[in-house]
C-alpha cells in the first residue's frame, strides 16, 4: 500500500499560518538603558532574547527603582494590525546553582503601551509564569513602546527586572483566517481518508 505524506504537510502548513513571528517582523529594539552583563558568565541579558522565541532566556534591565520607569521599544518593519501582546514575565529559568530564578528578579506589574508615538493603554501582569496577554486592537502599528509603571520586587536581586519574552500577536486578515480553514479541513480529510486506506490494506492480508 502507497503511502502518503498529505496530512502530516497540511498539519505543519496549519501550524506556519498560525504561529507568528515576532522576532521577523521586529527591526530593531531600542532600550532605555543598556543591556545588564550578568554576574555569571552562564548568562547573557541581550535585548535580543525578548524575541528569541525561548522564555527561559531573559532581557534585563538594573536600576535603583528595580526598572520602574524603563522602557523597550519595537520598531517593526511593517505596518501591521496588532491584536495584542503576549508576554513571558520574569527570568522563567530553574537554575541548578541559584534556584528559581522567577522569584529571585524583579517582574513586571504594571506597563503602559504606547503605538506610533500616540495611542497609550496602561495594563496589569499578574504575577505568573504563564503567558499574559494584553489586548490591544489596532491598525497599522509601526512602533511598539512599553514602558514599565510598577513591578513585583525579586528576593534577591531587586533591582533587576526580568522580562523572558514579548510576543506580537497578529489580527488575522479573512483571507488569512479562510485558507487556515480550509488548511485545517483539508488535513482532517486526508487524515481520515489515509486511516481508512490503513483498514482497507489491513483486511486484505
Amino acid at each position: 500500500m502507497k503511502k502518503t505524506h498529505a496530512p502530516i504537510f497540511l498539519v505543519i502548513l496549519a501550524l506556519s499560518v498560525s504561529c507568528s513571528n515576532t522576532r521577523g517582523d521586529v527591526a530593531t529594539i531600542v532600550t532605555s538603558s543598556p543591556d545588564v552583563k550578568s554576574f555569571s558568565h552562564k548568562f547573557t541579558f541581550h535585548k535580543s532574547n525578548l524575541v528569541d522565541g525561548d522564555p527561559s532566556t531573559s532581557w534585563q534591565v538594573r536600576t535603583p527603582r528595580n526598572g520602574v520607569g524603563e522602557w523597550i521599544e519595537f520598531k517593526l518593519k511593517r505596518s501591521m494590525n496588532i491584536k495584542g501582546l503576549s508576554f513571558a514575565n520574569g527570568f522563567q529559568l530553574v537554575d541548578p546553582e541559584y534556584g528559581d530564578l522567577y522569584f529571585l528578579n524583579s517582574r513586571l506589574r504594571k506597563v503602559r503601551v504606547c503605538l506610533n508615538g500616540g495611542r497609550c493603554d496602561e495594563y496589569f501582569i499578574q504575577d505568573q509564569k504563564t503567558s499574559a496577554y494584553l489586548p490591544i486592537d489596532a491598525k497599522n502599528v509601526e512602533t511598539i513602546r512599553i514602558t514599565f509603571l510598577d513591578v513585583y520586587s525579586g528576593s534577591r536581586w531587586a533591582n533587576d527586572l526580568a522580562i523572558g519574552e514579548i510576543e506580537i500577536v497578529e489580527a488575522q486578515s479573512v483571507v488569512t483566517i479562510v485558507l487556515l480553514i480550509l488548511v485545517i479541513a483539508g488535513s482532517i480529510v486526508g487524515g481520515l481518508m489515509f486511516l481508512g486506506r490503513m483498514k482497507s490494506g489491513g483486511s486484505e492480508q
